[in-house]
């Protein structure tokens, strides 16, 4: 697949801002079209990466409380900060994590890799600020391609052992 070296490539070309810079309201990754349009696109990844009913809902209440501390530091009220909507976020990521390390150990879903990826993605993009959602997007769009790639691998050894042991 051509996703993984392309959104690599993109994320190379388009992607600045990382860090306390002082021009960081300059960098494209910063604008209310970029950051807003990567959470959304972030949202509708997640659920094409699993389909785990709890983990959507934390998710996307994770994103929704994101964009908020995004909108609330941008306001001309400086009395907003952002602050608790982005405590929430990270409780709320926290809690996903938690959630995901039950079900790593005691149901043993096979799509657990898939969503911590997803996790971990959306804890650094808390962390490390606005540039890196337009980062998670591409992230994810590698994940699903290598997911996909691993699904053909699978299939065909598990074909290949078929016949094998048919012929034998």
């Amino acid at each position: 697949s051509f996703a993984i070296p392309i959104a690599s490539r993109i994320h190379e070309l388009l992607i600045t801002g990382h860090g306390l810079d002082p021009a960081v309201n300059t960098h494209l990754a910063h604008s209310a079209f970029i950051f807003l349009g990567s959470l959304i696109l972030l949202g509708v990844l997640q659920f094409r990466l699993h389909n785990h009913k709890h983990h959507h809902i934390i998710d996307t209440l994770t994103l929704v409380f994101l964009g908020h501390c995004w909108w609330e530091k941008r306001l001309a009220d400086t009395s907003r900060n952002g602050y608790v909507s982005c405590r929430i976020a990270l409780l709320l990521c926290l809690i996903g994590f938690l959630l995901c390390a039950y079900q790593a150990t005691a149901v043993r879903r096979e799509s657990t890799p898939r969503v911590f990826a997803i996790k971990i993605g959306v804890l650094v993009m808390i962390v490390t600020g606005p540039s890196t959602a337009a980062t998670m997007v591409l992230f994810l769009i590698q994940v699903w391609a290598l997911h996909q790639i691993g699904a053909i691998v699978a299939t065909s050894t598990t074909t290949t052992a078929t016949k094998s042991v048919t012929s034998a």
